[in-house]
């Protein structure tokens, strides 16, 4: 059992670090600040109203964070141990595979797990208030554990496997995006074309996270059948991320070694990298160009990669629209398709962005590369050259599509819905070609800055993306509160005005983002790039 005393040490170490404690305090505090909005709201009729709109909004955040926090704060713990290549050197002393994976779940986890043990008791506010009772309580806060776990686990699981901390996240990421909503949607795909019955499509739906958290808050109208569902989801939820685990510890013991090249190319290697001939024409000819340049894109079928995507999506809605046109031509499937490509491609340039850099940042190899010839605007240049030729022939294809679907949608010029269409169309379209560059510049200036291309990741997801929808959110929530409270807020009843109001918000958040961006890029990129060797003594 020395696996118990590893997890007691990381326990210990995490409850000494100053972030464990700003985590639980900032958890509370968010909680808290919804309860007060609700109370300074007058929109509710009665108590109970007030304790299911509360219970349900702190419900929904308790999962949005459980479920965001746990694979992004472990889907790169032991990736990172592989490219220090320090994975093998814990096998040289006793330790086994369960003893790693059980002190690195430990000393990743803990803060996540208190912040969300903070917002329990703010959580049982709504019993207090009437509406909610103790058994629906329990069964949210065992939904949001077990959907943490569940979270964890997936990013042990894509770590051991992956070497790279953004192909690790991503990965984490599409799994958790798999179970939560590809899952359900299959199901009801094929239950909504008679494929399959209602029971078959409850009983596939069981490995969803998402329903266990939905039948949480059913409350008094939940029968004997929804909490039986609730049960089993929850059980076979928290049986994948069991699995997740145990296929970590077997896998960890043999992650770290070295696989020896084989004396001939496999077939999949000779078409990713190309044949002997092939590299040595992209090589001269891509360094001829910017010695980066051939730094960031030595894959010479990445661009390829990105249109087999994009295909794959346009291939799946055409033969949608050819067979069931009146559910794949309406404006809300147009939408839908022009958001799933636009977030696609934003996130994949975010994801690719600093891979490189942070790679060479880490190793040194960015500092022994600025002692050469090379200048800081020849490796920035040479970074973004390699996403215009990752991404810039799928982004003018996505445009065409997002174009055509406009086209369409102004055959019809009477209705209203028609117009909405349109306008949330050219907007998309703005927003895709402003956030892109934006996302790319910042990311790459945040890859310098930060340690970690998941921290730069996130940040710059953060800022870029999700900064608009949260101040939009919030400006919005607050003029529906001035209303309830006869103050008029006429100028955003039109939907083309908040329409507008993203916009506006997107472009602040764009040029916040590029402003910060230029005063890193490429100024101070030697300066950042030796920050590793500061030799300047710590205050503790």
């Amino acid at each position: 059992m020395s696996w118990l005393n590893i997890v007691g040490r990381e326990l210990r170490v995490g409850a000494r670090r100053n972030g464990l404690y700003r985590t639980r305090y900032g958890s509370a505090c968010a909680a808290v600040a919804i309860v007060v909005w609700f109370l300074i709201v007058p929109a509710f009729n009665s108590p109970q109203e007030f304790s299911n709109a509360l219970f349900s909004t702190l419900s929904v955040a308790a999962y949005f964070s459980a479920g965001l926090a746990g694979f992004s704060i472990t889907a790169d713990c032991l990736s990172e141990e592989r490219r220090d290549g320090t994975l093998g050197l814990l096998f040289l002393t006793e330790l086994r595979g369960i003893d790693i994976i059980a002190g690195k779940l430990a000393a990743t986890s803990l803060h996540v797990i208190y912040g969300l043990i903070a917002f329990v008791p703010v959580l049982a506010i709504a019993i207090l208030a009437g509406g909610v009772s103790g058994t629906e309580f329990s069964r949210v806060v065992l939904a949001a554990f077990n959907l943490l776990f569940l979270s964890l686990s997936i990013g042990m699981f894509t770590s051991v496997l992956c070497r790279s901390g953004t192909h690790s996240m991503s990965a984490a990421f599409a799994l958790f995006a798999f179970l939560l909503a590809g899952v359900p949607l299959g199901a009801g795909f094929l239950d909504s074309y008679h494929y399959i019955s209602d029971e078959t499509a409850a009983l596939l739906c069981l490995p969803c996270p998402g329903t266990a958290c939905v039948l949480g808050f059913s409350g008094a109208s939940s029968g004997p059948k929804e909490v039986r569902l609730f049960y089993q989801s929850l059980l076979c939820v928290h049986l994948i991320g069991w699995a997740c685990l145990i296929f970590a510890v077997l896998r960890v013991n043999r992650s770290w070694q070295d696989v020896p090249l084989a004396p001939k190319e496999s077939g999949w290697r000779r078409w990713w990298f190309g044949t002997c001939e092939v590299r040595e024409r992209f090589r001269h000819r891509w360094l001829d160009m910017n010695p980066y340049l051939w730094r960031s894109s030595r894959h010479p079928r990445k661009p390829l990669i990105v249109w087999i995507v994009i295909g794959i999506a346009l291939a799946i809605y055409l033969w949608g629209a050819l067979k069931y046109p009146q559910n794949y031509l309406e404006p809300a499937s147009m939408i839908f398709m022009t958001f799933l490509m636009h977030t696609l491609l934003k996130l994949w340039v975010t994801i690719e962005t600093p891979h490189a850099i942070s790679e060479d940042k880490q190793n040194g190899a960015l500092e022994l590369l600025l002692v050469t010839p090379l200048s800081e605007s020849d490796i920035v240049q040479g970074q973004y050259k390699a996403l215009y030729r990752q991404f810039l022939g799928p982004t003018i294809m996505v445009l065409a599509i997002d174009l055509a679907f406009l086209i369409y949608s102004s055959a019809d010029m009477s209705t209203r819905s028609d117009s909405w269409t349109r306008a949330l169309l050219i907007a998309g379209m703005v927003g895709l070609v402003a956030d892109l560059p934006t996302l790319a510049r910042y990311c790459l200036a945040q890859a310098v800055r930060l340690k970690g291309e998941n921290r730069a990741v996130i940040s710059t997801l953060v800022l870029v993306l999700a900064g608009p929808w949260c101040l939009q959110f919030l400006i919005l929530a607050l003029l529906s509160s001035l209303s309830t409270m006869g103050v008029r807020s006429q100028p955003f009843d039109s939907e083309i005005l908040t329409l507008g109001l993203w916009l506006s918000l997107t472009a602040l958040a764009d040029g916040f983002a590029w402003w910060r961006a230029s005063k890193t890029l490429p100024a101070r990129l030697r300066t950042l790039a030796a920050g590793r060797f500061d030799s300047t003594p710590s205050p503790i």
